[in-house]
């Protein structure tokens, strides 16, 4: 079972579960599985971090291309309908984490 990492008391850096270490997340390619840079062990974003990415309109791109990683046909929409699809699906906790740190809609 993959950990869920959290945010520090000052809700600026992700602490990882395993060993503790603060650091701040950066957007990659994978956006629910960070790897921490001390230990070197991958645990799970939490939720409001991954909303906090897809908010962003720098990280479009990137998300764009990982929603098509998993098959999603988002070609038709526009970037804000892309990231307020995928808000809404976060929050209303329909989407799920599996053991690889990707995630699927549920139904």
């Amino acid at each position: 079972m993959i950990l869920m990492g959290e945010w520090d008391e000052d809700w600026k850096k992700l602490k990882c579960p395993y060993c503790g270490h603060l650091f701040l997340p950066r957007v990659y390619s994978n956006l629910v599985v960070k790897q921490c840079p001390m230990c070197h062990r991958y645990f799970l974003l939490p939720r409001e971090v991954v909303v906090m990415i897809v908010r962003n309109p720098k990280n479009t791109k990137v998300v764009r291309e990982y929603v098509k990683k998993l098959g999603w046909l988002v070609d038709d929409m526009s970037d804000e309908e892309l990231r307020s699809y995928l808000i809404e699906k976060i929050e209303d906790a329909r989407i799920m984490w599996d053991a690889r740190g990707w995630f699927s809609v549920s139904s």
